[in-house]
């Protein structure tokens, strides 16, 4: 989703089309009892240890 429709998209445009916020959103991949996977989508920097007890941002998906 970053690189097709947010800040790091295909067109090389800098535009954002979903609106994503310039902070870190939730995987659904689990790392651990009390970690995940946290991507940000500001710089498209991944976090293996994102823990739980932290707020994140989070988007549904329905399908690729």
């Amino acid at each position: 989703m970053y690189h097709n429709i947010g800040p790091g998209n295909f067109y090389g445009l800098g535009i954002n089309f979903a609106g994503f916020a310039n902070d870190y959103y939730w995987s659904s991949s689990e790392r651990g009892d009390n970690t995940a996977w946290g991507l940000h989508f500001g710089n498209n920097a991944w976090d293996p240890n994102a823990f739980r007890q932290y707020e994140k941002h989070v988007r549904a998906i329905r399908a690729f």
